[in-house]
Parts: structure tokens; sequence; C-alpha cells
């Protein structure tokens, strides 16, 4: 979560309040003792958040009833409507259509409260398209799908505004509105390149109220920022590593119009 305003720990301990998610979770209701306090320690964490952020779906367990949970019992009752939710999907290994699909709806249904943003890396859209269209989806065709075509074919299962799918070096977007690939800078250090840098980048980009093309592109210059220095970086170090970028940066297409970074 990232707050708007100061706000202190929650009142419950974290041994405590992970032990009641977690029994709790799969009857799809907060019981036990201590749960109304867990509750409004959530909403007022919730009051005062716009972006938020979660874990990899396949890394939490009962990750789809608690994300449900949360979205029916804790943030659809505030009545806002301006939430930013990012969701990852994480190992696919094992997981079976079923549940795939139920986390896809799930995050869909985030849907009526704000901005849903789904970030995938390609091996992520690989394994949904695997898992929905099977192994030989594209057999017999004279010529395989690249990332793109492949990001739109898995854009149109799900009900979110926003796909980011890519590498971290470089990004596509999708949206019912637009759609567009970003290549980051030239001469990176891909290995070092970190999912935790580039979305530092793009949540600072949605606090800012910044469009969709340049939350993006701030996602990328934090990525490639870090890969290239040891130290922790500061604003002035950014903003001449986005000056150095600038000028590689062919104009932003997007359904027949054009951007530019400013």
């Amino acid at each position: 979560l990232i707050l708007n305003t100061a706000h202190g720990r929650l009142s419950l301990s974290e041994k405590e309040f992970t032990d009641t998610v977690e029994r709790d979770a799969p009857s799809f209701r907060w019981q036990g003792p201590g749960a109304d306090l867990i509750m409004d320690d959530l909403k007022s964490l919730f009051e005062n958040s716009r972006v938020i952020e979660f874990k990899n779906w396949s890394d939490v367990k009962n990750s789809s009833a608690i994300w449900d949970n949360l979205r029916r019992d804790v943030i659809r009752p505030l009545s806002n409507r301006d939430f930013d939710f990012i969701f990852y999907l994480g190992d696919l290994t094992g997981r079976l259509k079923f549940e795939v699909d139920e986390f896809l709806d799930i995050i869909g249904d985030f849907s009526v409260c704000g901005r849903v943003t789904l970030v995938l890396e390609e091996r992520d859209v690989d394994g949904i398209r695997e898992i929905f269209f099977g192994k030989e989806a594209d057999s017999g065709k004279s010529v395989l799908p690249g990332l793109r075509e492949k990001c739109r074919s898995v854009f149109d299962l799900i009900n979110i505004e926003y796909l980011v799918a890519g590498s971290y070096s470089d990004a596509h977007f999708f949206s019912k509105q637009q759609q567009f690939e970003i290549e980051g800078k030239r001469g990176i250090d891909l290995p070092k390149i970190e999912r935790r840098h580039f979305i530092s980048g793009y949540m600072l980009g949605l606090l800012l109220r910044f469009d969709n093309s340049h939350s993006i592109t701030l996602g990328l210059a934090m990525a490639g920022l870090y890969s290239g220095i040891a130290d922790k970086p500061d604003g002035k170090s950014l903003i001449g590593f986005i000056e150095k970028w600038r000028g590689e940066l062919e104009p932003l297409t997007i359904t027949g119009s054009s951007l530019e970074m400013v």
C-alpha cells in the first residue's frame, strides 16, 4: 500500500493478523477474536491509499479467497472508485485452468473499485496462453505470433483496464483504447533488471497522475537506472538517465496517433 497520509502500524501483531487471515480466508468471512479490529485497521489503511500492489498470486496461500474477501468486505464498502490495483501472476507450474480462470475473474471484479493493471513477464503470457488455448495453439501457423499478438490474446480474456507485459527493459501496454510498446535505454545490464525497480517508477507515475505512456516510461527509467549503478540513485541521477535515454526513443505510435516524451 502507498499511503496518502501518515498512518500507524496495525494495532494487532503481525502473527495474530496473519493467523486470522489464513484461518478465515477459505470460509470467505473474517471471524474470531480480533477480527473486528482487523477490519477497522484494514479500512483505515485502504481509506488512506490510492495505489495498491499485490504479491504474486502463486506465492500467497488462499490468495484468491483473501483478495476477493478484501474487495467485497473492505474495499468496496469504502465507495472509492479511484484506486489503482496492480496484480502479478507468478509461477503457473502445476496450476489448473479453473484456478487461473478464478484469479482472472477476481482481479476483473476489482475494476468496480478502480483501475486494474496486470503486470506479466513474457513467460507468464506464454503460460496463460498454454493453459487456455493449449500447447498446440500456434501450430500450423506460417508465422508464429510475437509478444504483441500474444499479449492481445491474453488481454481479451480478462475484464481489466490495463495489461503491461515485457522484460522490464521494454514494455508492451494494452488497454481497450490504445496499445503501444516502449523500448528501454540501450546498453543497460539486462540481468540486473528487476521488477521492483520498474514498478517503483510505474507506481510513482500513477501517484503523480501521469498518463499510461509516461508512467511506464518512468518505470523503465527506474529499472534501467538501478541496473547500472551500485548505490541508491537520487532524483538528479534519474533525470540525467532520462535525458540520455530521450534521444534514443522513437515516437510512440498509439492507434494512429503519436506520443513523444516530454
